[in-house]
């Protein structure tokens, strides 16, 4: 069975790169004729590339995604039963009795987002935890080489070892790491369907203190699920990271990443509301921001606090009203993503400064250091 599943996987995965490769491709073929017949957003866009302008990378993303719903009917979006939830992933992510979504329930409930409640979203699944991603790693260590002890050198450069991570852990039949096999099936379906999800919620189990601490363990299960990306792009190893190029991705697709943990206080955006046993990452696609109507980011300058007309300018006027205030840049395409992922403990406007160099180490915390 587990070879079996394997092999879905694999195919869901091969799908969603050509699926990738082949949107790349209709964007390079229709960019004129869209640019030369709309005046969308999207086709605005478009003529900026085609101009041999600078265009942000998230615009470009859009832009993409924008065209890409118009073009599929509500009918056609991929809508799996439970049952072959279950075969594939081993458990049903989207089933809110796990634990992973009831510790969440009081961040989705109390948050000021404004689509929060209403968001439908995959979780890990029981018992899974950023500690039994460090004890498999480092089960997974050669013995000849002691140094190999971060995730991250054991894919740099390395196929063949980020194969043989991949594959032992699904080849796994024991129960030990189960959890982290089926989580790892489970991201991986998120990441490859149009299921019109809106997140992915990984309980990491962990409840850090410092925001110090929650970086490190942040750093380690991203640069876990980077090193097991089947479209191997690895992010986490990219040179791009920690600048304004830089988005996180998994199986071709890109995401928006936000985190929530016991180290930030109330007056923060990041406040679990009293859930202080866990730390949580939330994976959003772009297109759930496109199919809920939030739209591209713009400048905190063109915010309309008071009468807001969108539902980006909305949400960000209830957590300013509430006290839980966050840096919202003027140049959102200069703004480095890794920012948004483990931000400050305090707020403050200045842009520049101040924010957690989390994503730089290649070690993360040992396993032992955890316990």
């Amino acid at each position: 069975m587990g070879r079996r599943l394997g092999v879905f996987i694999g195919g869901v995965v091969v799908g969603a790169v050509v699926a990738s490769a082949s949107l790349v491709a209709l964007f390079v073929r229709r960019a004129r004729q869209i640019a030369a017949k709309e005046r969308s957003p999207a086709a605005e866009t478009f003529s900026k590339v085609i101009a041999g302008e600078e265009v942000a990378r998230q615009d470009v993303t859009l832009a993409f995604l924008q065209r890409t719903l118009e073009q599929v009917p509500s009918a056609a979006v991929c809508e799996l039963p439970v049952s072959t939830m279950e075969v594939i992933c081993g458990y049903n992510p989207c089933d809110s009795t796990l634990p992973c979504h009831r510790a969440f329930a009081p961040i989705k409930q109390n948050t000021h987002c404004v689509f929060a409640k209403r968001a439908r979203a995959m979780g890990s699944a029981q018992r899974f935890s950023v500690n039994l991603v460090l004890a498999y790693v480092q089960s997974q260590s050669r013995d000849d080489t002691p140094s190999k002890t971060s995730l991250t050198e054991l894919a740099t450069g390395a196929t063949q070892q980020q194969q043989t991570l991949v594959s032992a852990l699904m080849s796994e039949s024991g129960d030990t790491y189960k959890p982290l096999r089926d989580t790892l099936r489970a991201f991986t379906l998120f990441a490859s369907m149009h299921n019109r999800m809106d997140a992915f919620v990984v309980d990491m189990g962990i409840a850090s203190q410092t925001v110090e601490e929650h970086g490190k363990v942040t750093n380690a299960l991203l640069r876990f699920l980077s090193d097991c990306d089947p479209s191997s792009n690895h992010c986490m190893n990219s040179p791009q990271l920690g600048k304004r190029e830089w988005t996180f991705e998994f199986a071709g697709a890109q995401f928006f990443v936000t985190t929530f943990s016991p180290a930030y206080g109330k007056d923060s955006s990041r406040y679990p509301f009293g859930v202080n046993h866990t730390s949580f990452v939330l994976f959003q696609p772009y297109s759930s921001f496109l199919l809920h109507g939030v739209g591209r980011e713009t400048p905190m300058s063109q915010t309309n606090w008071v009468n807001p007309t969108s539902l980006r300018d909305l949400t960000r006027a209830r957590f300013f009203e509430s006290g839980m205030r966050y840096c919202i840049p003027e140049h959102p395409g200069n703004f480095p993503l890794t920012r948004h992922i483990v931000p400050r403990a305090t707020y403050s406007e200045d842009e520049e400064t101040g924010w957690p160099d989390w994503y730089s180490s290649s070690t993360p915390l040992k396993h032992s250091e955890l316990l």
